[in-house]
């Protein structure tokens, strides 16, 4: 699944990214403009309900922007993580047939020097 947040400092926003993961079984989001330069692992662990929860977070500038990605580490095998200004990529194994798959989260900033470049 994937969301622009809009801001994920408030208890209410984790409340209900926890619902919808619950409800439709999701076991990767990658959310965008998180607006926070800190996420809590404990609140990360909350959403999946998963012991085996794994998260990346590239924090924005000046509270703008940011993007996470969860996902659950016993379904999805992370082979490699690449992350920058702006994007986090995992490469990871998927499946009965160990497929090898991509998945990218992006958030460019308003700048269109740092779009171009990303």
């Amino acid at each position: 699944m994937s969301m622009n947040i809009r801001g994920l400092v408030a208890s209410e926003k984790w409340l209900y990214l926890k619902k919808v993961v619950v409800k439709e079984d999701i076991q990767m989001i990658c959310i965008q403009e998180t607006k926070s330069n800190r996420i809590i692992t404990q609140k990360c662990y909350d959403v999946l309900e998963n012991n085996n929860m794994e998260w990346k977070h590239n924090v924005g500038e000046n509270k703008e922007g940011g993007i996470l990605m969860i996902w659950n580490g016993s379904r999805f095998q992370v082979r490699q993580r690449r992350s920058n200004k702006g994007y986090i990529i995992l490469k990871r194994v998927y499946g009965i047939r160990k497929q090898l798959i991509t998945v990218t989260n992006v958030y460019p900033g308003c700048s269109l020097n740092e779009n171009l470049v990303l």
